[in-house]
């Protein structure tokens, strides 16, 4: 990290060299995940800075979204799909009392701190491209992703979402929380066409502001960052 540069703007500054890569060059999937692992393991000591800097609100949201959808179902099967450093686990636990918490998350570094925090039940070292079955089939009541989906074609996408519906019960919930820039014509496509081919009954969109903090070159534009929750019922 550079001298007298705080963590979230270490890991904004090369955030956007990663995703102006990812826009603009020629990188296949393969590539782009590498560089995206890269920049995660090495923020990963300062990881929980970057997010109380950066005021990120995605796990406050989808944890209150969650709550309203299980209310009192305490020992309710959930998945945190991604769970970075846990923060989404910990207020599912440390607020509502939630206890039966599993957690996949791609990065080494990243999945070693969360491990070391011992709240949740199992955790995987998994990505979105990789074989989910070891985590069986129908098992969660809900799966919830916070910051993860939809950011570049090596983030989770709308091919993962059916993967998740594997594992989700039947009436069961996937809850994501996301920028509402993502919210793309061709998202929303692929959030109507897994509607049409029964994998999900239904969906819901809730848009919120204040996800993360502006950055100053956003700050001068005047310019909010807004988040998503996406609710789907599993069929």
């Amino acid at each position: 990290m550079k001298a007298n540069m705080s963590a979230v703007a270490a890991f904004n500054e090369e955030g956007q060299k990663f995703f102006h890569r990812a826009r603009n060059e020629a990188l296949n999937v393969e590539q782009e995940f590498a560089e995206q692992q890269k920049l995660y393991a090495k923020f990963a000591d300062n990881y929980a800075q970057v997010r109380s800097e950066g005021g990120f609100q995605g796990p406050k949201r989808i944890s209150e979204a969650i709550y309203g959808l299980l209310g009192e179902s305490k020992d309710a099967k959930i998945l945190d799909y991604g769970c970075g450093i846990r923060p989404v686990a910990d207020i599912l636990i440390d607020k509502y009392g939630f206890c039966n918490i599993d957690g996949t998350e791609p990065c080494k570094e990243l999945l070693d701190i969360a491990k070391r925090r011992h709240k949740m039940n199992n955790l995987f070292k998994i990505g979105s491209h990789d074989d989910h079955s070891i985590m069986g089939s129908k098992q969660y009541d809900l799966i919830c992703s916070s910051g993860v989906f939809f950011a570049t074609p090596s983030h989770p996408g709308i091919s993962c979402i059916r993967s998740l519906c594997e594992l989700t019960k039947s009436e069961g919930w996937i809850v994501l929380c996301m920028a509402e820039s993502y919210l793309t014509a061709q998202i929303m496509e692929g959030f109507e066409h897994l509607e049409r081919e029964g994998c999900i009954k239904m969906f819901s969109i809730h848009i919120f502001e204040g996800y993360r903090k502006s950055t100053p070159q956003e700050q001068s534009q005047g310019m909010t960052i807004k988040g998503a929750i996406v609710k789907m019922q599993v069929a």
